[in-house]
């Protein structure tokens, strides 16, 4: 049972070695595996940036779209201004001032369902881009737990390992203290048989003078020969062990240099997959920076947009003051007028110039809000 003891261990040693080296493929496929990941991640990244752009630019046609519209209705209302004047009307026409009502309104609703949209767009742009982010930040930390686990896991084995080892040369250090106390031994025996020999040889030339009166010698004799005969039958024994304890010294020794083999294969990957989980988690630094980073720019878009939003609605809201004021202006001239009559007709049209050259100031501002959505949407 002792002989076969160091054999077994060095078996089970062997073994635990190779499933360490099986452990470690694993977690190199697993390292594989998350590069795979995080360029899939990479990918659907620049796919949504791509498509974001893409709604910006069909939000920029729409706007100029929206603004072709209001250049027609200010260029058919200056046409019903001038036939008006060209045949001496002084009633303005009821009809153009609604079509100006609803033109304006169709802008205003184009314009705010255009900035709904933009602001419902970039909403969601920003939280898909931060729930990726969390995702991948806490998919990013369990993998990185995982990996420390594991090397956690590798380096326990290595150090079973690296004591097993130990046992395995102590039993070398005990095999070779007995094969030296064999020797000794049998360098006893050998010493002790060739005393015996000589013994022997001088009891032989006392029994060749003295055969007749030593009887009692030559059984003494003969029972030194079958102590001859038994201690060479266990010399013959002892060489035998001893043999059998060389060819398992031997044995041993070669296990023992594959096991220094495999244990320095061991290191060396360890060390590999130290280097990679070092490349690894600067990727995820730098990945996660750079998500930050667009997180910071979206809202800070939003946040400009929202400015923008706001400052459309308030020019439209004086728009639709100023538009009112003038109704109810010409609405007071034309009661003047019927009240006056023919004698008052030159002051109506001068009053109806007067009320060009404003309508002509709501054509400028409106213009001017338009050309400056133009230019904020320009610089987004």
């Amino acid at each position: 049972m002792r002989k076969q003891g160091p054999g077994s261990d060095l078996s089970g040693l062997a073994e635990e070695l190779r499933r360490c080296h099986e452990d470690l493929k694993r977690a190199r496929a697993d390292l594989d595996k998350q590069k795979g990941e995080m360029n899939e991640k990479m990918e659907a990244l620049l796919t949504l940036k791509k498509s974001s752009a893409a709604k910006e630019t069909e939000m920029q046609e729409e706007i100029k779209n929206l603004k072709e519209q209001s250049q027609k209705d200010r260029d058919e209302l200056e046409k019903i201004k001038e036939s008006s004047a060209g045949g001496g009307k002084t009633v303005v026409d009821y009809g153009s001032n609604s079509e100006l009502q609803e033109a304006n309104s169709r802008l205003r609703e184009r314009l705010a369902r255009m900035m709904e949209l933009m602001m419902g767009d970039s909403r969601q742009s920003v939280a898909a881009l931060q729930f990726q982010l969390e995702e991948y930040r806490e998919r990013s930390r369990k993998d990185l737990q995982e990996a420390q686990r594991n090397s956690k896991d590798r380096l326990a084995e290595l150090q079973r390992a690296q004591g097993n080892l130990k046992a395995q040369q102590e039993e070398v250090s005990r095999l070779k203290k007995d094969l030296l106390t064999c020797s000794e031994e049998r360098d006893s025996a050998q010493l002790e048989r060739d005393l015996l020999s000589n013994r022997l040889k001088h009891l032989e030339s006392e029994l060749d003078t003295e055969k007749s009166s030593h009887t009692d010698r030559s059984r003494e004799i003969r029972g030194l020969e079958d102590k001859i005969k038994t201690l060479e039958i266990e010399l013959d024994e002892e060489k035998s062990s001893v043999e059998l304890l060389n060819d398992r010294i031997t044995r041993s020794r070669d296990q023992v240099d594959q096991l220094r083999s495999e244990l320095m294969q061991e290191r060396s990957a360890r060390h590999d997959l130290e280097m990679d989980k070092s490349a690894l988690e600067r990727q995820l630094t730098l990945r996660v920076k750079a998500l930050k980073r667009q997180v910071d720019e979206s809202e800070l878009e939003v946040e400009r947009l929202e400015g923008v939003r706001r400052k459309v609605l308030r020019d439209l809201e004086e728009q639709q003051e100023l538009q009112e004021a003038l109704q109810a202006k010409v609405s007071a001239m034309e009661s003047e007028i019927k009240r006056k009559g023919l004698s008052s007709h030159r002051s109506t049209i001068g009053s109806a110039l007067s009320s060009e050259d404003e309508d002509g100031f709501y054509d400028t501002s409106l213009s001017t809000i338009l050309n400056e959505s133009h230019l904020q949407t320009s610089n987004c």
